[in-house]
């Protein structure tokens, strides 16, 4: 059926050969495109629909509350996290660490705020994917991730820490792959992750824009100033972990003569 631009006329169509090239094209439009909302009832289908997009990206910008999975994790320690926490999403790891293999190449921006990183100093809470799968990271944990951080601080890519001036939720993540696709994530808990791709070329040149701004603007931490940062919260927390080790006596060996004086004690 064809209409009149007013919607006042119609044509219907019945001859055979037209109505097939009608449905041909039609057809040739529908494969071309794909869904503009889906919904993934697990988290894995959610993880696989993000792992999806864009998997060999040559450029990323970033920008999330705490440092990058990529930059607090070795690949070891993931690998560990998951044997420990979700055994059931073994199977996924071989793409997961390829992603974050393929990102570590990529030339990479990320920014982080300051509070974002004093939330996981302090309570352990990532950003990303390891807040999704993981519980909130012990202090041991935070202690080996942040020492990670500060030995690889100039290995993958740029890293820049926000100030408190700059205000950004906790629950955002925002990602610019290629200057031709944006993601953004907003993440509540395990049940409650919504993301959005864009790939209008105006509004990912916009927030292009926006991150090269951002990184000569007043609202970034300095290098040495972010690092020194880095180093401050892991000395706290290695101060907590040694004072914390000295509250409780160390155990005393039970001697045979303690037994004696026990008896002695009781019998009286």
């Amino acid at each position: 059926m064809q209409l009149s631009g007013n919607l006042q006329k119609g044509l219907l169509h019945s001859e055979p050969d037209f109505v097939r090239e009608y449905t041909n094209e039609f057809e040739r439009c529908l494969n071309q495109s794909f869904p503009l909302i889906q919904q993934s009832d697990t988290l894995d289908e959610a993880i696989r629909l993000y792992l999806k997009c864009n998997v060999t990206p040559k450029i990323v910008e970033s920008i999330e509350p705490a440092p990058c999975d990529l930059d607090l994790i070795s690949p070891q320690q993931f690998t560990n996290l998951v044997h420990k926490h979700i055994p059931e999403y073994l199977y996924l790891l071989d793409s997961y660490n390829d992603f974050l293999d393929a990102l570590y190449h990529s030339k990479r921006k990320a920014f982080s705020t300051e509070a974002g990183l004093r939330r996981f100093c302090e309570k352990g809470i990532s950003s990303g994917t390891s807040s999704l799968i993981f519980p909130p990271f012990d202090r041991d944990e935070r202690i080996r991730s942040l020492n990670h951080c500060v030995s690889n601080f100039d290995l993958g890519g740029e890293k820049h820490l926000l100030n408190h001036h700059f205000s950004f939720p906790n629950s955002l993540h925002i990602e610019l792959r290629d200057r031709s696709e944006l993601n953004i994530i907003h993440i509540v808990d395990q049940k409650n992750i919504s993301f959005i791709t864009i790939l209008e070329s105006s509004i990912c040149d916009a927030f292009a824009e926006f991150f090269e701004l951002l990184t000569d603007s007043e609202y970034v931490f300095p290098d040495e100033q972010f690092k020194d940062i880095l180093k401050k919260q892991l000395g706290n927390l290695e101060h907590q972990k040694l004072s914390d080790s000295k509250v409780l006596p160390p155990p005393r060996q039970i001697k045979p003569s303690d037994l004696c004086h026990l008896k002695e004690a009781v019998g009286k």
